[in-house]
C-alpha cells in the first residue's frame, strides 16, 4: 500500500469519526433540551459545527473528536474561535436573531465516553 493511499484511508476514518462525533453531540444537546437549527451549517466564513437554541441564547457548538477533552480544547485554535463567532454572527443575520445573545460552546466526543460538553468556552473578545 502506497503512502499516499494509507493517508487517505486514514482521513477517511477521521473524516468519518467527525461526522459520527457531530451526530452524537446534537443528540445529547437534544436531551439537554436544546433546540437543534442547523448541523454543518456553511456560511462565507465556514461552517458551524451545531447551531442551537437554548432559551434566549443562539448556542454555535464546535464539535472536536479526539482522544481526550485536552486535546479537543487545544484544537480549536484563536483562529478558529475567530471563523466561528464571524460564522455564527452571519447565522444569526440570516435567520433574523440577531436580538438574541449568543453563546460558543465547544463538545469534545472521544471513543466510548459520553460527549464533553464545556459551555461557554470562549467568547466574542477572545476571536483576536
Amino acid at each position: 500500500m502506497t503512502a499516499v493511499l494509507a493517508s487517505g484511508l486514514r482521513r477517511q476514518r477521521a473524516e468519518k469519526f467527525g461526522r459520527t462525533a457531530e451526530l452524537l453531540a446534537g443528540l445529547w444537546l437534544m436531551a439537554k433540551g436544546y433546540r437543534i437549527l442547523a448541523q454543518r451549517a456553511h456560511t462565507p466564513w465556514g461552517e458551524v459545527n451545531i447551531a442551537a437554541l437554548q432559551g434566549d441564547l443562539l448556542v454555535c457548538v464546535e464539535v472536536k473528536a479526539r482522544r481526550n477533552r485536552a486535546a479537543g480544547v487545544e484544537a480549536v485554535s484563536a483562529g478558529s474561535r475567530k471563523r466561528i463567532v464571524q460564522a455564527a454572527q452571519t447565522l444569526a443575520g440570516r435567520w433574523r436573531l440577531m436580538d438574541l445573545r449568543q453563546r460558543y460552546d465547544l463538545t469534545v466526543a472521544s471513543p466510548w465516553l459520553a460527549p464533553q460538553h464545556l459551555c461557554d468556552a470562549w467568547c466574542e473578545s477572545d476571536r483576536d
